[in-house]
């Protein structure tokens, strides 16, 4: 750093002896203007104030008008280094003294953030909710998946040899490594590019072992220079006397052949314009879901795939949602997605565990407000990349799980998504619009429970013959009504009418003979659904329309 630069820093940091503005000041133009942090330790504060001053810089000496004016203040033909950090001093004393310019400034600043977002660059936490049949699930496939997907020819053959190497077990990328090699001791493979790679993408902290393990674990019966009793398939490596591992080709073509296609798919990449790859997981929460499945976990292994040569051992094993972080990390120019359909049906608190914090916007990764934390079983560090979106979809009329805590919802943003009318409006069975049968259908539940408990226009799509609408009544509508109602048939009858719901009056049952008061205040109503079919169910939903009356 130049001593013009460094006289500049140092006013700063010694505003009264150097020049008429508070450190104060500049730092809090510098945060209205700019997303950086500045710390109170001064060579920290002066490390972060530098990019920002430089920006400035950058766009003053842009304009001509500004650069030809002090020119001739100065009597100057060329403006020094010295010059440029005075003026841009300068022009942070003339914001802190005139603070409503920084408006404009904070306008302009906010078009770039909203430039950001059309541009898919910040990440999205999503729930979409509504009442069951709405389209959530479908919205994920139809609108979505498609967005987190990429042909073959956009990766790189480094990229496409860390999804190999991720998709492959130990043993699998020891083979590999051997194919290449021929023959060698441990200290050899441990250093060839598929162990590194592998080893990079793991959280384990004993290569080695691990290598020994799944050598012997993977040694043939015949030999002698290999002690472990407890072998597993496939048996392809041999030790030599001389302490050398090599891998028998033979059982390799007979056995797993498919090695070979998986270390020329590396080794000879050729991307295929027609294969897709997928940068998104989907899940279902449910109440057996755990942290252990969606961050990471201690699960019991075999030999096969873990670092010890017993029967049983135990290995810390990545969650679907880790797995996914870690590819976004490595490739940070594409977007990746996870999908967690019903996410209200698990413990949500339980499964995202610290996480609920790292998924805040501006906790991410590289981030305003960047945290990390320290994993409970793996002890490594993890942030949540900013590339990586979190979509949720949540059942309104679900009343066997509870709502989502406070802490979640403040972290994710919520689209409704109710019953669409325009999916089915060309949908007609003998001439009625199953539209208006539906509409009439949810403006009743509505009115007898509330909106969230409407039925959706997925329960009527593809419906189009007498058939298949009495197939929808009877198998899905119906169901689904007696689970609101709690088995009220009544309110069922109150819904869908005379024609799928009977009133047996009971008024001619007798009791026995025994004195009872009031006995006959309980010869009251009581209902019971009617079996619709193809010959019966217009009828039934013409009635339900209030077109057609059916006798009771």
């Amino acid at each position: 750093m130049s001593f013009p630069i460094l006289s500049c820093w140092m006013s700063v940091l010694a505003p009264d002896a150097l020049f008429p503005a508070s450190r104060t000041s500049f730092a809090d133009i510098i945060r209205s203007v700019f997303s950086v942090k500045l710390n109170n330790s001064r060579i920290d504060f002066v490390i972060a104030m530098q990019k920002p001053m430089q920006e400035i810089c950058t766009v003053l000496l842009e304009d001509e008008k500004i650069t030809e004016f002090i020119s001739k203040e100065l009597h100057k033909s060329e403006l020094s280094q010295l010059d440029i950090n005075w003026l841009v001093q300068d022009f942070l004393l003339f914001i802190d003294r005139h603070p409503s310019l920084l408006k404009p400034i904070n306008e302009t600043v906010e078009e770039e953030v909203e430039q950001y977002i059309m541009l898919d660059k910040m990440p999205t936490n999503q729930i979409l909710y509504g009442p069951p049949g709405a389209g959530k699930t479908y919205y994920l496939k139809d609108q979505l998946f498609d967005k987190y997907t990429t042909k073959q020819t956009s990766i790189t053959k480094e990229q496409h040899f860390e999804t190999v190497v991720s998709s492959c077990s130990w043993w699998q990328v020891i083979a590999i490594a051997l194919l290449d090699l021929g023959k060698s001791k441990v200290s050899g493979i441990f250093e060839h590019e598929w162990i590194q790679k592998k080893a990079s993408l793991s959280n384990s902290k004993t290569i080695r072992p691990t290598l020994w393990g799944q050598l012997q674990s993977h040694t043939i019966n015949e030999c002698e220079f290999v002690n472990v009793s407890s072998r597993q398939q496939p048996l392809l490596f041999n030790k030599t006397k001389d302490s050398f591992w090599e891998i028998l080709e033979n059982e390799v073509q007979e056995l797993v052949p498919e090695l070979y296609d998986i270390k020329d798919s590396v080794d000879n990449y050729s991307p295929n314009p027609d294969t897709i790859i997928k940068n998104y997981d989907f899940v279902t929460f449910h109440q057996s879901f755990a942290y252990e499945d969606f961050i990471e976990g201690i699960k019991p292994i075999s030999p096969e795939e873990g670092q010890e040569t017993k029967d049983l051992g135990y290995a810390i094993e990545d969650g679907v949602f880790k797995k996914l972080c870690l590819k976004a990390k490595n490739d940070p120019n594409n977007r990746y997605a996870i999908f967690i359909d019903e996410i209200n049906r698990g413990n949500v608190s339980a499964i995202f565990g610290e996480l609920i914090t790292l998924i805040e916007i501006d906790k991410r990764k590289d981030a305003k407000n960047e945290i990390s934390i320290k994993l409970p079983y793996s002890k490594t560090a993890f942030s949540v990349p900013s590339n990586v979106d979190i979509y949720g979809t949540m059942n309104t009329a679900d009343r066997s799980v509870e709502a989502l805590d406070t802490a979640l919802r403040r972290r994710f943003e919520f689209k409704e998504m109710m019953p669409d009318y325009a999916v089915i409006e060309n949908e007609e069975v003998e001439g009625i619009k199953l539209s208006e049968v539906l509409e009439k259908i949810n403006q009743r539940i509505e009115l007898l429970i509330d909106r969230d408990h409407t039925i959706g226009h997925s329960y009527f799509v593809n419906v189009t013959s007498p058939e298949k609408l009495a197939n929808a009544f009877n198998n899905k509508i119906v169901p689904l009504l007696q689970e609101y109602f709690y088995g009220d048939y009544g309110k069922i009858g109150l819904v869908l009418g005379n024609g799928f719901v009977k009133i047996n009056k009971n008024d001619t049952i007798n009791f026995a003979d025994f004195k009872y008061d009031n006995a006959n205040d309980f010869k009251i109503a009581s209902y019971e659904l009617k079996h619709v079919d193809e010959n019966t169910v217009i009828d039934a939903t013409l009635e339900l329309l209030g077109k057609k009356e059916i006798s009771e």
